[in-house]
């Protein structure tokens, strides 16, 4: 199986850019506070990934990257930036930065843009569960199979404050 994290926050979510809105910086009109006044500021720091699951679309069995062996850590500065680094299984390491808030029309998403990939914005369902934990979900894909070919999934990245 292949690992491969698009984006996020996983998430990855889940992927992001640097670019400035009129509530500071972030993605391309998003906002720095989110559902109950949950604000970038406050969700700065190190978040290590607790479970980081892959769930084809199409249905079949989960892929967790953490109970194989691999890891995941997200690190988010105050005014949106990220980066997400994970290590999978066997050693191979991805490094993925750019900038990520909330949506303002819909605070509970972030949206993020990965600097790799300027122009699109990916979306993740937020939740904190405490101030030292999160989980993000969104879209992804993962090769599942071992044959080149990336399937749709969903992501979850359960993260807690490291």
């Amino acid at each position: 199986m292949k690992w491969h994290v698009r984006s996020i926050g996983a998430v990855g979510i889940i992927g992001l850019g640097l670019l400035v809105s009129a509530c500071g910086s972030g993605s391309p009109g998003t906002s720095m506070v989110g559902p109950g006044g949950v604000t970038m500021a406050s969700l700065a720091g190190t978040w290590n990934a607790t479970r980081v699951a892959f769930t084809p679309t199409a249905g079949g069995v989960t892929v967790e990257l953490i109970s194989s062996g691999g890891s995941a850590t997200l690190v988010i500065e105050a005014g949106g930036r990220y980066s997400f680094t994970m290590v999978e299984p066997g050693g191979a390491t991805t490094v993925d930065t750019g900038s990520m808030g909330f949506d303002p029309d819909n605070e509970n998403f972030i949206l993020a843009q990965s600097d790799d990939t300027p122009g699109q914005e990916d979306s993740f369902f937020f939740q904190q569960n405490s101030t030292d934990t999160m989980v993000l979900m969104g879209e992804d894909t993962f090769d599942f199979n071992d044959d080149g070919v990336e399937e749709p999934a969903s992501l979850q990245v359960d993260l807690s404050r490291g």
